[in-house]
């Protein structure tokens, strides 16, 4: 069926999904060894924060622990990548522009999506104690919850517009290469993603700077 489920099931509700949602986390990914995270420009400040509070399947420590040990102590080095396509949050994501995340835990295996992919397998092979699945649960549960929590909803849209810098600087460079700078400027969203950002920085200076994990203190419950 590919996404026509989800995709019709969008369409059909997305009155309801524009007054209502504000975030879909997608987990449909595999559940085995090292923690795999991709979200919108906007949530991967959040995604990024949670790893610091759930244990890593693996460890020793958390999955931030065990990220910032792959990239042997460089916090810099810790970026997180975009969505694509291809899975059930394309219809939220790209046809509604619900900020969405996908969470898993990559590993060596070659069944994914085939007759194997099986309850039998991830028993006795994949994640024989469901450590993996575990801190995937975990770690949606702890971005939801946040989501859920917060006075000020934890999404940095001043990374959405550092984001869209950096792509429009793509777009330029295509542009050049074309030959086709008299006839086509970017200017205009250059323009406006400046004033998107500008505003952004007046409404929420906190979201304006790069994430940085082990700086965040989680916000108090709500009452």
């Amino acid at each position: 069926m590919g996404l026509i489920g989800s995709t019709e099931w969008v369409e059909e509700l997305e009155d309801t999904l524009r007054a209502h949602v504000v975030a879909y986390i997608n987990e449909e990914a595999r559940f085995l060894v090292r923690a795999s995270v991709a979200a919108a420009p906007v949530a991967q400040a959040a995604a990024a924060r949670a790893t610091r509070a759930v244990s890593d399947p693996v460890g020793p420590g958390t999955v931030y622990d065990v990220w910032l040990k792959a990239h042997n102590g460089d916090t810099t080095a810790l970026t997180m990548g975009n969505l694509g396509g291809g899975s059930d949050f394309s219809g939220f994501y790209h046809h509604l522009g619900i900020p969405s995340g996908g969470i898993g835990f990559d590993g060596p295996d070659g069944i994914y999506h085939s007759m194997y992919d099986s309850y039998d397998w991830m028993t006795r092979f994949g994640d024989p104690a469901y450590k993996a699945h575990r801190a995937g649960a975990q770690l949606v549960a702890v971005i939801m919850s946040r989501l859920a929590n917060s006075e000020l909803l934890p999404l940095d849209y001043a990374a959405f517009g550092t984001e869209m810098d950096g792509l429009v600087a793509q777009l330029d460079s295509g542009i050049v290469k074309k030959q086709w700078t008299q006839s086509v400027s970017t200017q205009p969203l250059k323009d406006a993603l400046d004033r998107f950002t500008a505003w952004h920085a007046r409404s929420e200076p906190r979201a304006t700077t790069r994430w940085r994990p082990e700086q965040w203190t989680p916000p108090a419950p709500r009452r």
